[in-house]
């Protein structure tokens, strides 16, 4: 009886299908297009047969041998009994539209010419946008004695009609040159991906696909770190959560956002398995490539976790030590006496205040006076701008304290913590709305919580919030709607990080218990 117990039963194998199914692709082009680029055969066979044969194979693979699924918990399987079909069939309906989502994103990312795939094809400055650009010819320019990898000559002045590549990015047509503006370390990556391949196009693939396995990674392990209610349904809803337009847009343009957030997620799992050295390596990983993740220290002290603070000393002054030696001393000196004063007068930054495109899409505190400034408000500027700056970054000391003394059971603490995460990672002059896929990690714990009809009108409201563009007529609609937005996800991010934990938040880790909203199905 215990052996047949311990087969998967349908309910696990069709959750892991579904994670596969998403996570396959990726890693089926990851293997084929450096391979078939390097023979010669890429043409041969079209990019969408490759993605198509990769979602086919995880399905069939779990089918094949269910105990891939063994891992997951074996309450999984019970949520497709009879009573709960008809939410299953929805379920179901949302994985197979998660699962188109990503594979036509993994077609684009497979081959930058099939625009028809790309997240909006009509907008040029997406489909030519790559914050890669920037990673990878830093590294170029740091194996050259002298070179400035901050160098704002590189920075076009009008990011809709940059100019035309230079010798040292050629490679990476048909996207245009994005600006560099990371610490030193991080530069230790790129260096490290074009010991791989110097094909930018590679490169790319490889860079995006990593970036979404690290995140369903460490998602997957929050979910089982959580346990309970709240890991059954982070299974269950995490990919659909995941398949949203900030997630797949973060993809596209190949920011590091997506894996900073799966470094600092993973921090949180290693510091509830009390693996210290681990959670120290990866929160200060994470603070050199960002800095923002270096605000959860904060929390880190609050909680006591000495050793902690230790390894992630330890670990940074490693990074750094290594960066000397293999970047050299002349990459620190450019990025203190260089960047940062042209970050802090606003000129390595005025794209940010250039079209109504930038001003609008902003999500950034540091971005407010601009959106008044474009609404008719006078005396807005860079000077308040820097204020808003300022005066946001006590803000969030303030607020890590706070939420660092905000204990309470696992789940609630790690709500709090992506909650911090997301706020820190405002504190940058220039957010691009691809950094609220945080908020999608955040919501994929917090529906845990969603237990009538007014928590699910509440949850659905946010996720529009953070998901969906606000609609505009004009740029000046459109300006005052994300001004609003801003605000309100300000505030919701704020509330989560400091409200305090009700001891019948919880649900009971029941099956049998009544279901008052759909979603409490998922139990």
């Amino acid at each position: 009886m215990a052996q047949v117990a311990s087969v998967p039963g349908l309910g696990r194998r069709a959750v892991a299908a579904l994670w596969g199914a998403i996570a396959a692709p990726y890693l089926v082009l990851a293997l084929w297009v450096p391979v078939a680029r390097a023979l010669g055969v890429f043409e041969r066979v079209p990019v969408p047969v490759i993605v198509a044969l990769g979602v086919v194979a995880a399905p069939l693979a779990v089918a094949l041998a269910p105990r891939l699924a063994a891992t997951l918990p074996e309450s999984l399987d019970r949520w497709l009994e009879t009573e709960r079909r008809s939410l299953a069939a929805l379920w179901a309906l949302g994985g197979l539209l998660a699962v188109f989502v990503f594979a036509r994103m993994a077609v684009f990312l497979g081959d930058p010419r099939l625009v028809a795939y790309s997240f909006a094809p009509a907008e040029p400055f997406l489909v030519h946008h790559s914050c890669l650009t920037a990673y990878v010819h830093g590294a170029i320019l740091s194996t050259t004695p002298g070179a400035n990898v901050y160098d704002l000559a590189f920075v076009p002045v009008d990011p809709s009609a940059p100019p035309p590549l230079p010798a040292t990015a050629a490679g990476f047509a048909p996207f245009a040159l994005d600006a560099f503006g990371y610490p030193p370390p991080f530069l230790l990556l790129p260096r490290a991906m074009l010991a791989l391949t110097s094909s930018f196009l590679t490169l790319r693939l490889l860079f995006s696909a990593a970036s979404l396995v690290a995140l369903l990674v460490a998602c997957a392990a929050a979910a089982r770190t959580l346990g309970g209610v709240a890991g059954r349904r982070m299974w269950l809803l995490a990919p659909l959560f995941l398949a949203n337009p900030v997630v797949i847009v973060g993809l596209q343009v190949g920011n590091f956002h997506l894996a900073a957030v799966a470094l600092c997620l993973g921090c949180w799992v290693a510091l509830e398995r009390r693996r210290d050295g681990l959670a120290g390596a990866l929160l200060a990983i994470a603070t050199l490539a960002k800095i923002f993740p270096g605000l959860l220290g904060v929390v880190v002290l609050l909680h006591r976790r000495w050793r902690v603070v230790v390894y992630t000393a330890l670990a940074a002054t490693a990074l750094c030590a290594l960066s000397v030696a293999v970047l050299g001393t002349q990459v620190w000196r450019d990025f203190v006496f260089y960047h940062l004063p042209h970050v802090e007068s606003g000129e390595a930054l005025r794209f940010m205040a250039g079209s109504t495109r930038e001003i609008a899409f902003n999500v950034a505190p540091f971005g407010i006076p601009f959106k008044l400034q474009a609404l008719g408000f006078t005396g807005f500027s860079w000077a308040e701008a820097r204020l808003f700056g300022r005066v946001y970054t006590v803000f969030l000391l303030v607020l890590a304290v706070l939420a660092g003394r905000n204990r309470g059971t696992p789940r609630h603490e790690l709500t709090v913590w992506l909650a911090v995460v997301m706020l820190a990672s405002l504190r940058s002059p220039y957010a691009a709305p691809f950094v609220l896929a945080t908020v999608c990690v955040l919501l994929a714990v917090l529906v845990s919580e969603v237990r009538s009809g007014r928590t699910l009108a509440l949850f659905v409201m946010s996720w529009a919030l953070c998901s969906l563009p606000p609609p505009a007529s004009s740029p000046r609609v459109g300006i005052a709607l994300s001004l609003v937005r801003v605000l309100l996800i300000d505030a919701l991010l704020v509330w989560v990080a400091l409200r305090r934990e009700r001891p019948s938040s919880e649900a009971p880790d029941r099956l049998a218990v009544p279901s008052p909203t759909p979603l409490a199905s998922f139990r």
